[in-house]
């Protein structure tokens, strides 16, 4: 029986496709073409060193250490919002590999959602983060604090 479970998990990790990694592909594809801002990470595959809490050591992205970031615009914006969508488009493999060494980052901020998209180009993984944008609307606390002359 463990044999038969051993197995089953490496068959699940070797052969599982991208789209693990691609949920929600056409909407984030379509929200792409109206990104409003974007930005481009440069991190340290092995993670960031933590302190004793748990908490980064030093400037991180989701988690890994930042070596460098830029904001683009233009048309440099628009190659690389082709570039994921291209990847979002593309034909799952059969197999994949399992190293996610991710070196890239991309920050893509859109006029409803901010997506943080994780990329290895060694085995072609990367992890996507959806995270809806705030919507301002005063509340009756903001309406409140500006009753009382302070600013939120």
């Amino acid at each position: 029986m463990h044999k038969f479970l051993a197995s089953w998990l490496i068959s699940l990790l070797l052969f599982c496709p991208t789209a693990c990694a691609k949920t929600n592909s056409s909407e984030i594809a379509s929200a792409l073409t109206a990104a409003t801002g974007i930005t481009l990470y440069s991190i340290e595959p092995l993670g960031a060193p933590r302190d004793r809490s748990g908490q980064c050591s030093s400037p991180c992205f989701r988690g890994w250490s930042m070596l460098g970031k830029v904001a683009l615009h233009g048309n440099a914006m628009n190659t690389v919002t082709n570039e994921l969508s291209a990847w979002l488009a593309a034909p799952e493999p059969e197999a994949v590999a399992m190293c996610f060494n991710p070196r890239h980052a991309v920050h893509v901020v859109t006029p409803k959602h901010t997506y943080d998209f994780i990329v290895c180009f060694e085995c072609g993984h990367a992890e996507v983060t959806s995270i809806p944008q705030r919507q301002e609307q005063p509340t009756y606390l903001e309406a409140q604090i500006k009753l009382h002359g302070m600013t939120c």
